[in-house]
């Protein structure tokens, strides 16, 4: 039914893209030699890799295997046409994820192929470790079998990308709207089912009707589709499903490519696709960091950081001499040269600190210190989500730190997580660690009922529990809260002037908690 065809003009979501392309989203050098093979049964090549075959009652499987295995061993389950646009599956293997496969052909995602699938998916994840959340990929009426299962199992889901899928089977095989349909392929449905055509046309548990269950699980979602498809019609499927999901949520988690024209012979239903790095990254995304990223990028020069701080008034912060009490070996590798690797942890407020550039500000006052700054964050998220599921490891120890840096505004006051999260840094590594308060976010120094510069010794708040914690855990702490609340004060602007949004810094806004880090950071 798939094959690949020449290339045709297409659009896409712009915004899309431009989250997309970055290169943050490659899977980081985590990763396991693969030794004797796990896997039984009969052995081919895949695209260069390693393939094998068995059977799990009695339905064909396969599962591809990378030659390095990433961490926690993600993975990408291909329902039907599992040939068709493999471009994405051949560079996730490169990074580490395995591809498998199960055949409940004809059974058009009904609930006997959805208990099949059950039983792939538990024998994959007990008996070989598999990650618990896998990343589904759907091509045509492989739509019905990935949205159908993700329904009945939503924990278990990481992403969602789809090919040109049937939303709705009265759509395709059915036919009862702008596509042919197929008399074979609908009777072969209506027999998966149970149903006869007249319960078919009245059936509402089609993924275009229970694709608000997948926006209440807040699965992202991918889909790619052809304008002139005539066999499965984007109207009549994809456009109408996520019509039916409320705005705030499609905006965020469900996101479409569109190719403006398939070829003649497919009635615009195939295509070469356009970009299937596009698909990598959404995969990778959501499946390995599970929404977070890590990167290395310095997106800022010296000379506009420079230019950026001629712009707003000047920073005057001065830090405590004996700050550095608990940084000695990053203040030797700071003072007296080497290379200093350091991982910001948090949130898109540690984001926005990270942008800023600091560390180009502390590697000019100290030319033989070389720093290389991770980053590492998801939205919204602190350590009472990365204490969890190895996620330290993932997102912090693998990257060998010299320092961490723990911030952003999302911590949810959970002190017992940051300590957990400290110590399971320590257990991992040698690194040092600096703990700080939040700036930005919806606080306007201006405001003293928001806002005050010295830390309340009330024992139950936050930034005294912080305080508190860095002493006990031989921390570094930095109250970029009080600090950057002082500069706002002092600069006789509002605090929207900084601001990019109610919540995130602009340009200038980075600036003053880049300053600030980086004068706390440098002797």
């Amino acid at each position: 039914m798939k094959s690949r065809h020449p290339f045709f003009p297409f659009f896409f979501n712009t915004a899309l893209l431009l989250i997309l392309i970055s290169p943050e989203y490659e899977v980081y050098a985590s990763s396991i030699e693969t030794g004797k093979s796990e896997w039984e049964g009969r052995q081919d090549v895949w695209h260069g890799f390693k393939r094998f075959h068995f059977q799990l009652d009695n339905r064909k499987c396969y599962v591809v295997v990378p030659t390095q295995t990433a961490f926690r061993k993600p993975w990408v389950w291909r329902a039907r046409f599992p040939d068709f646009h493999y471009e994405m599956d051949v560079e996730l293997l490169k990074q580490g994820f395995h591809i498998a496969y199960i055949d409940v052909a004809n059974l058009f995602g009904s609930p006997q192929a959805i208990e099949y699938g059950n039983k792939f998916y538990q024998y994959l994840t007990k008996q070989h470790g598999f990650q618990q959340k896998v990343a589904l990929e759907g091509v045509s009426r492989g739509g019905l079998f990935i949205y159908n299962w993700a329904v009945v199992n939503p924990e278990k889901v990481s992403c969602i990308y789809a090919d040109t899928p049937v939303c709705d089977f009265k759509s395709w095989p059915g036919g009862r709207g702008k596509s042919d349909g197929s008399k074979a392929s609908w009777e072969a449905c209506l027999k998966a089912y149970g149903l006869t055509e007249a319960e078919a046309l009245l059936y509402k548990n089609n993924p275009i009707d229970q694709i608000q269950s997948i926006a209440k699980a807040r699965i992202p979602v991918l889909h790619i589709v052809s304008e002139n498809d005539q066999v499965v019609p984007p109207d009549e499927n994809t456009y109408l499903m996520f019509s039916r999901i409320p705005e705030s949520d499609r905006k965020h988690n469900f996101k479409v490519l569109s190719v403006k024209t398939g070829t003649k012979k497919s009635k615009g239903h195939h295509f070469q696709h356009p970009y299937p790095n596009r698909v990598v990254s959404f995969i990778v995304k959501n499946t390995v960091y599970e929404g977070g990223s890590i990167n290395e990028k310095t997106t800022r020069t010296l000379k506009q950081i420079k230019e950026i701080n001629q712009t707003i008034p000047p920073i005057k912060y001065m830090p405590n001499p004996r700050r550095l009490k608990y940084l000695k070996q990053t203040r030797h590798k700071i003072t007296r040269g080497g290379n200093l690797r350091v991982v910001m942890l948090g949130d898109s407020i540690v984001n926005d600190t990270s942008r800023s550039q600091w560390h180009l500000l502390i590697e000019e006052k100290y030319p033989a210190c070389k720093i290389t700054k991770i980053t590492s964050v998801r939205g919204s998220t602190g350590c009472w989500w990365y204490q969890e599921n190895q996620r330290v490891q993932l997102y912090v120890t693998e990257h060998n730190p010299d320092l961490v840096i723990i911030g952003g505004i999302s911590h949810r006051n959970d002190i017992d997580a940051i300590q957990s999260v400290v110590r399971q840094i320590r257990e991992q590594s040698n690194a040092e660690i600096l703990l700080t308060t939040g700036a930005f976010g919806r606080v306007d120094p201006h405001n003293d009922q928001q806002w005050q510069l010295s830390i309340d010794q009330e024992k139950t708040l936050y930034r005294y529990q912080l305080q508190q914690l860095a002493q006990n855990q031989n921390c570094g702490f930095l109250d970029l809260r009080a600090h950057w609340g002082q500069y706002i004060r002092n600069s006789d602007k509002k605090v929207n002037w900084f601001q990019r949004d109610p919540v995130h810094a602009n340009d200038k806004g980075e600036q003053i908690l880049g300053n600030i880090l980086a004068r706390y950071l440098a002797p």
